[in-house]
């Protein structure tokens, strides 16, 4: 668990990548993340679960729910099968290991999971744009969603 190196010695920098983008609500939040992978591609991404009084009104009589669930794609996010992990890769080559295999005693028997290392997560931040129709610009906020290494 941890940061891994490079061999000529660098460690993996902190970094912000904006990975999504959602209505702009006011109560918003991250609920939950976990992590989903594709073993055979060597392939991860971030399903992501958003709480928000905000959805149930923005989908009106079809849902009540105050959760909306995002499966996300993190540029520099993989899959090791040797080492069971999940790996967020940075510009430079330089690796943060986000998740790591795990199991866990349920009712049902004994689960595997990826676990959350500490070194990942998601954050979300306002941003306004401005669009232009050829005859009137209007500025609209929305919500950014950014994945965090430390």
């Amino acid at each position: 668990m941890g940061v891994s190196l490079l061999a000529s010695g660098t460690v993996a920098q902190a970094a912000s990548i904006k990975i999504g983008q959602l209505p702009d609500y006011s109560d918003i939040s991250v609920d939950s993340i976990t992590y989903q992978i594709n073993a055979p591609l060597g392939r991860a991404r971030v399903d992501v679960v958003f709480l928000s009084e905000g959805f149930a009104s923005f989908c009106g009589d079809d849902c009540s729910s105050p959760y909306d669930e995002e499966q996300l794609l993190v540029p520099g996010l993989s899959y090791s099968s040797t080492s069971s992990q999940v790996l967020y890769t940075d510009v430079n080559g330089a690796i943060t290991v986000c998740a790591e295999l795990a199991t866990k005693n349920g009712i049902f028997g004994k689960k595997t999971y990826y676990k959350p290392t500490g070194l990942c997560s998601i954050s979300m931040s306002k941003e306004t744009q401005t669009t232009d129709d050829g005859f009137n610009q209007t500025n609209e906020t929305d919500t950014a969603v950014i994945f965090n290494t430390k």
